[in-house]
C-alpha cells in the first residue's frame, strides 16, 4: 500500500458544507502495508525481501522506488494489469487526520495473479533462503484461502519461521504457524463475542483459538491495555507504555516486526513484548506511518530501564 497525506492549516469550516477547509501546505507518501512491515524489519537490521502486488501506476512506481531506496529486495512484487496500487490517502489539518480517501481494489486475486504470486514466491524463497516469513493480512484479496494454503505448505516444506498478522475473512486459515498476532477486534470477531481486555477473559478465547488452529503462540494487541500473550498453557498481559499518543497508523506493523525478529532470535516472550509496547509507543507518538530503527528502540530501552532503577 503507499500511505499518502494532504497536509495543511485549518481554521474554519467550509461555505457548500459543514466541513473543515484545509489550506494546502505539503504532501508526502510513505511505504504502507506489508511494506511498512518490511521497512520496520530492515530498519531492525533484517535482511528483507518483499512479495506483493502493486498496480501498474504513478502509485506502484513510487511506492516500489522507496522501499528499493530503503534496501529491501523486491524481486518478489508482482505487477497487474488490472489491479490499481492500493492507496490510503489522508488529509490533516493542523496536524490532525480529519479525513481518509481509500484507492483499492479488494476482489480475490484472479488464478492468473494467483498463480504469479505462487511463483513470485517460489522464486524468491529459492533465492533469498529465508529464515523467517511474515504473511500481513488486509483482506485486500491478496491473501486467499487458496494462496494461503499453498504459500504455508511453501513455508512448512523449507522449515521456515512463520509469523501473521490476521484480518477478519481468513482468520483460522493460518494453521499451525509459530506467531499469530490479531488485534482484539479481529480476536473478537472471529470468535463471535466481545472479548473484553481482561486476563481471564483473553484466557478463555485463548483456548478456544488454540483448539481451531494450534498456532506456537499468540499475541494480541489490546491499543492502550497492552498486549496479551499465550503459548497454550501459560498467558500474560503486559501493559502498554504510557505516551502521547500522534498517531496509531502502522503501530501493529511495528510490533509484529519487532515480536518476529525477537522470538525468531530466542528472546523470551516476557521481554520480546515489552520490546513491543516500546516500540509502539515510539511510532505512535509520530505523526504518519513510521518505522522504528534500532537506535530509536535502544533509546527507548535504555530509557525504560533507568526509569525502573530510579523507580
Amino acid at each position: 500500500m503507499l500511505d499518502r497525506y494532504i497536509c495543511g492549516k485549518s481554521d474554519r469550516l467550509s461555505p457548500e458544507a459543514p466541513v473543515p477547509v484545509v489550506d494546502f501546505e505539503d504532501e508526502y507518501a510513505r511505504p504502507g502495508g506489508a511494506a511498512n512491515v518490511a521497512l520496520n524489519l530492515k530498519n531492525l537490521g533484517a535482511e528483507v525481501a518483499l512479495c506483493g502486488l502493486c498496480g501498474k501506476d504513478k502509485a506502484g512506481k513510487i511506492l516500489t522506488a522507496q522501499v528499493l531506496e530503503n534496501g529491501v529486495n523486491i524481486e518478489g512484487l508482482v505487477f497487474s494489469d488490472n489491479r490499481n496500487t492500493t492507496e490510503k490517502i489522508r488529509v490533516l489539518g493542523n496536524g490532525k487526520q480529519l479525513l481518509r480517501v481509500d484507492k483499492e481494489n479488494t476482489a480475490p486475486l484472479n488464478p492468473t495473479e494467483q498463480k504469479e504470486v505462487i511463483a513470485a514466491v517460489e522464486k524468491i524463497s529459492n533465492e533469498f533462503s529465508p529464515a523467517v516469513v511474515i504473511f500481513q493480512d488486509y483482506n485486500k484479496g491478496f491473501l486467499n484461502e487458496a494462496t494461503i494454503f499453498k504459500l504455508l505448505t511453501l513455508c512448512r516444506n523449507i522449515g521456515v519461521y512463520t509469523a501473521v498478522d490476521p484480518k477478519f475473512e481468513n482468520f483460522f486459515q493460518y494453521q499451525k504457524v509459530d506467531l499469530f498476532k490479531p488485534n482484539l477486534k479481529e480476536f473478537s470477531i472471529a470468535l463471535g463475542r466481545d472479548v473484553s481486555a481482561t486476563e481471564t477473559d483473553l484466557k478463555r478465547g485463548a483456548g478456544e483459538l488454540f483448539k481451531k488452529m494450534n498456532p506456537g503462540l499468540l499475541m494480541v494487541t489490546l491499543g492502550k491495555q497492552g498486549i496479551f500473550v499465550s503459548n497454550g498453557d501459560e498467558q500474560f498481559i503486559c501493559p502498554a507504555v504510557e505516551t502521547e499518543i500522534e498517531d496509531v497508523s502502522g503501530a501493529g506493523d511495528t510490533v509484529l516486526a519487532v515480536a518476529t525478529l525477537g522470538l525468531y532470535a530466542g528472546i523470551e516472550p516476557s521481554q520480546i513484548t515489552e520490546l513491543c509496547n516500546l516500540a509502539a509507543a515510539e511510532v505512535c507518538s509520530e505523526a504518519g506511518v513510521v518505522s522504528i530503527g534500532q537506535d530509536q528502540l535502544f533509546k527507548k530501552m535504555k530509557a525504560s530501564m533507568a526509569s525502573k532503577r530510579s523507580g
